[in-house]
């Protein structure tokens, strides 16, 4: 029996919701619920082997091959059920040293990539564009179009007055723990965090199926875009006065003081959004304040540390679109998602 409001039953006579939600919703919850909370360990596990056993055999590899076939197996466990395990064969002991720390094995020998590795290769390039990349100074802050949301023009007053702020909120944060290295990453992780809540707050209560998070209303992706907007106008701003005033020592610069990413350099040349996750990554994890080699920050942390994951999904949304619109299709399935959510996003 359903119960509705109009009901003369009691709730508890049935399982079902209200009416609110269509069985499509529900069995979407059901198996996200499934892969969330019983996704296998082994997801993580044959990711690890597969890149050691790539970077020494080649993706041609039969052991690679299977590793490939276990791991997309092990995203759908939650939803068929089926259980697996990782062969000892497939488990290798000898890992490239670019992978070092990503696991707590204490077997594990770390040796250079061999000169034919591509994953070696593709590591030293990376780190190499980094390194170029940070030796940079002066590269300019640029803003994604793609990151512009009509709407978000509305809360540009709103976030310009809390980034001013937070900006003071730091200063203060970092003349106090300036001695104090895990004293002062405690603290600029509390501040962002308040901030966070400051955002999503006004949306907690809204009725969305997985909360403003997973399914954040368009309104809340037009604040993210505003703070987006204010955060790197300010830094675009702070780089024209550094310009034009005169050359001084770089021990003698002031720090930027709305929070900086650890690369100034990398989140200017990202600053249009080229690799999202990259410079979320970099951002949060930075110590707002100084750059690398105390160079003064692009001041760019805040609307990463905030809204970096709402930023990432605009982004790709975006892409996603522009690429749809070539193709002519706007409804084809993430091809990432589990076997089975791929079929049910699918049917038309």
């Amino acid at each position: 029996m359903r119960y509705t409001a109009h009901s003369t039953a009691s709730p508890h006579d049935s399982l079902t919701m209200p009416p609110t939600r269509s069985n499509a919703q529900l069995q979407l919850l059901s198996q996200v619920l499934h892969v969330r909370y019983k996704s296998s360990p082994l997801v993580g596990q044959s990711a690890l082997s597969m890149m050691a056993l790539t970077d020494a055999a080649g993706l041609g590899d039969a052991r690679v091959q299977k590793l490939i076939d276990i791991y997309y197996t092990a995203l759908d466990v939650g939803v068929t059920g089926e259980i697996l395990s990782l062969p000892s064969s497939l488990c290798p002991q000898i890992w490239p040293e670019w992978m070092h720390g990503r696991s707590k094995r204490t077997d594990i020998i770390y040796r250079p990539s061999p000169p034919s590795s591509i994953l070696g290769l593709l590591h030293c390039s990376l780190q190499r564009v980094l390194a170029e990349a940070s030796a940079r100074q002066n590269v300019p802050v640029r803003l994604d179009p793609m990151m512009h949301l009509d709407g978000s023009e509305r809360f540009y007053a709103k976030w310009t007055k809390l980034h001013e702020q937070y900006g003071k909120q730091m200063r203060q944060l970092m003349e106090k723990c300036s001695e104090q290295d895990g004293e002062r990453k405690t603290r600029i992780a509390t501040l962002q965090s308040t901030y966070r809540s400051v955002l999503l707050e006004p949306y907690e209560g809204e009725d969305c199926l997985f909360g403003p998070v997973i399914n954040p209303p368009d309104r809340l992706l037009q604040e993210v875009s505003a703070i987006y907007h204010v955060t790197y106008q300010a830094a675009r701003r702070r780089q024209a006065v550094a310009a034009a005033a005169p050359s001084a020592p770089v021990s003698a610069r002031p720090a930027a003081v709305a929070g900086t990413c650890a690369r100034p350099a990398e989140a200017g040349l990202m600053g249009a959004a080229g690799s999202t996750c990259q410079v979320a990554a970099s951002s949060r994890s930075s110590i707002p304040g100084l750059g690398k080699e105390g160079r003064a920050g692009s001041g760019l942390s805040f609307v990463w540390a905030v809204s970096g994951d709402f930023l990432e999904r605009i982004k790709c949304c975006a892409m996603q679109l522009e690429l749809c619109g070539r193709k002519g299709d706007l409804t084809a399935p993430k091809m990432h998602m589990a076997k089975n959510m791929r079929l049910l996003l699918g049917k038309r």
